[in-house]
């Protein structure tokens, strides 16, 4: 399908009749230049094409089985797992902590997000649980 019936036409209506000339003169365009040219082919070989590619692009989001909720919100397994869930999971998911791109320093990284967790967020974890927390993440992840 070409845009440029579409566009002569447009800029022909819009120099003559303003925005709703521009709306008409696309449309006369379509009609008039475009519609004679059409290369696409029929539009239920596009349909059918269609309809394959979404088809074949679910079979494959599908191929490695059914991902559960439990999954995708679970932390890894990993030492201070415990004090993790029950600080973190009270906000968020495990999804926050997979999310985050690779990183050299990880116990730096990791003491910043829990440090801004509490100050900015105001996360109501305990001193003691802050370098638990720290510990499992930067070797978890």
């Amino acid at each position: 399908m070409s845009i440029w019936g579409k566009l002569a036409g447009a800029a022909a209506g819009l120099a003559i009749g303003g925005p709703i000339g521009a709306l008409l003169g696309g449309v006369a365009g379509h009609y008039v230049i475009d519609r004679d040219k059409e290369e696409d082919g029929p539009a239920e070989n596009q349909v059918a094409f269609t309809v394959g590619v979404i088809a074949l692009g679910a079979k494959m989001a599908k191929a490695d089985g059914i991902v559960t909720g439990d999954e995708v919100a679970a932390f890894k397994p990993g030492p201070n797992l415990e004090v993790v869930q029950g600080n973190c999971s009270a906000c968020h998911s495990a999804d926050y902590v997979n999310t985050q791109p690779p990183m050299k320093d990880k116990k730096g990284f990791w003491q910043a997000e829990v440090t801004k967790m509490i100050k900015v967020y105001g996360a109501p974890i305990d001193d003691a649980d802050v370098g638990k927390i720290v510990d499992y993440l930067a070797t978890t992840y």
